[in-house]
């Protein structure tokens, strides 16, 4: 499954995996159904194969779009309040509370934890940006 060694690995790469992560996890939810549009749907049903991956590659795009819209506003967020409130820890306390949510991802390999809800591409996608947070904090 993962050891503390990964965990290492992916705090290296967190501000690289925030996004996809999140990505993953909002298609893995049922991001077809939300995102539609006749036209992408033409493209990704089509015969030719170059359309097929021309719809499949826009749709990506898209979605990828909206995950990184999102991020930024929560992120702009969290560090408006950081920097507001003249408190040194709100980016800390946001990123040890998203670690905390991600380590959730330990659940199946842990009898002890309670079963999440969320897939775990979520709780990579939440630990990777709790890393990214404390990471940006200490400086």
């Amino acid at each position: 499954m993962f050891a503390i060694k990964d965990l290492e690995n992916l705090k290296n790469l967190a501000a690289i995996l925030v996004i996809p992560f999140l990505a993953a996890a909002y298609i893995c939810d049922g991001a077809l159904e939300i995102v539609r549009d006749p036209i992408l749907d033409w493209l990704r049903n089509n015969d030719a194969a170059a359309l097929t991956l021309l719809g499949w590659a826009a749709w990506f795009l898209i979605v990828i779009g909206l995950i990184t819209l999102f991020v930024a506003l929560i992120d702009f967020a969290i560090v408006w309040l950081h920097v507001n409130v003249g408190d040194a820890y709100v980016m800390a306390w946001f990123g040890f509370a998203c670690i905390t949510a991600g380590l959730f991802i330990l659940s199946p390999a842990l009898p002890n934890l309670p079963n999440s809800p969320l897939n775990p591409f979520w709780h990579l996608g939440l630990l990777c940006y709790g890393f990214s947070l404390v990471d940006r904090s200490a400086k």
